[in-house]
Protein backbone atom coordinates (compact mmCIF):
# COMPACT_ATOMS: atom_id res chain seq x y z
CA UNK A 1 0.00 0.00 0.00
CA UNK A 2 1.71 3.30 -1.41
CA UNK A 3 0.80 6.00 1.80
CA UNK A 4 1.91 9.18 -0.31
CA UNK A 5 -0.21 7.72 -3.02
CA UNK A 6 -3.40 8.17 -0.80
CA UNK A 7 -1.97 11.06 0.99
CA UNK A 8 -1.83 12.81 -2.24
CA UNK A 9 -5.22 11.76 -3.20
CA UNK A 10 -7.19 13.58 -0.12
CA UNK A 11 -8.22 17.00 -0.92
CA UNK A 12 -7.38 19.29 2.12
CA UNK A 13 -10.04 21.46 3.35
CA UNK A 14 -9.14 25.31 3.11
CA UNK A 15 -9.16 27.02 6.17
CA UNK A 16 -11.66 29.82 6.83
CA UNK A 17 -9.67 32.28 8.64
CA UNK A 18 -12.58 35.20 8.71
CA UNK A 19 -14.35 32.35 10.81
CA UNK A 20 -11.53 31.71 12.85
CA UNK A 21 -11.17 35.75 13.64
CA UNK A 22 -14.65 36.19 14.26
CA UNK A 23 -14.57 33.05 16.99
CA UNK A 24 -10.91 34.48 18.87
CA UNK A 25 -12.79 37.98 19.17
CA UNK A 26 -15.83 36.53 20.02
CA UNK A 27 -14.47 34.46 22.79
CA UNK A 28 -11.96 37.54 23.83
CA UNK A 29 -14.58 39.89 24.35
CA UNK A 30 -16.52 37.10 26.42
CA UNK A 31 -14.05 36.85 28.95
CA UNK A 32 -13.96 40.85 29.41
CA UNK A 33 -17.48 41.23 29.77
CA UNK A 34 -17.15 38.02 32.55
CA UNK A 35 -14.13 40.01 34.38
CA UNK A 36 -15.85 43.21 34.07
CA UNK A 37 -19.21 41.70 36.03
CA UNK A 38 -17.18 40.02 38.49
CA UNK A 39 -15.73 43.41 39.12
CA UNK A 40 -19.10 45.02 39.05
CA UNK A 41 -20.36 42.22 41.44
CA UNK A 42 -17.05 42.80 43.91
CA UNK A 43 -17.85 46.22 43.94
CA UNK A 44 -21.59 45.72 44.86
CA UNK A 45 -20.20 43.39 47.68
CA UNK A 46 -17.61 46.38 48.96
CA UNK A 47 -20.69 48.84 48.74
CA UNK A 48 -23.30 46.85 50.41
CA UNK A 49 -20.52 45.56 53.23
CA UNK A 50 -19.48 49.56 53.57
CA UNK A 51 -23.65 50.23 53.89
CA UNK A 52 -24.18 48.22 56.02
CA UNK A 53 -20.94 48.86 58.76
CA UNK A 54 -22.20 52.51 58.65
CA UNK A 55 -25.70 51.76 58.74
CA UNK A 56 -25.65 49.02 61.75
CA UNK A 57 -22.34 49.26 63.09
CA UNK A 58 -21.49 46.57 64.95
CA UNK A 59 -21.56 46.32 68.76
CA UNK A 60 -18.79 44.19 69.92
CA UNK A 61 -16.58 47.36 69.77
CA UNK A 62 -15.19 47.09 72.68
CA UNK A 63 -12.56 43.64 72.37
CA UNK A 64 -9.98 46.29 72.37
CA UNK A 65 -11.33 47.85 75.43
CA UNK A 66 -11.32 43.72 76.88
CA UNK A 67 -8.09 42.72 76.05
CA UNK A 68 -6.32 45.92 77.86
CA UNK A 69 -8.00 45.06 80.95
CA UNK A 70 -7.09 41.70 81.09
CA UNK A 71 -3.77 42.94 80.68
CA UNK A 72 -4.20 45.47 83.25
CA UNK A 73 -5.65 43.38 85.65
CA UNK A 74 -8.69 41.95 86.02
CA UNK A 75 -12.15 43.63 87.34
CA UNK A 76 -10.84 47.10 87.74
CA UNK A 77 -12.69 50.43 87.46
CA UNK A 78 -14.10 50.31 84.31
CA UNK A 79 -12.82 46.74 83.19
CA UNK A 80 -15.56 45.34 85.76
CA UNK A 81 -18.23 47.05 83.61
CA UNK A 82 -16.93 45.73 80.56
CA UNK A 83 -16.37 42.16 81.60
CA UNK A 84 -19.83 42.12 83.02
Amino acid sequence: MDMRALWKGQPAPVADLDAMRRRIRRFALRRIGEACAVIVLMMAAIAAGVLIWTCWPPRLMCWRARASCCLSGPMEGRCASIMG
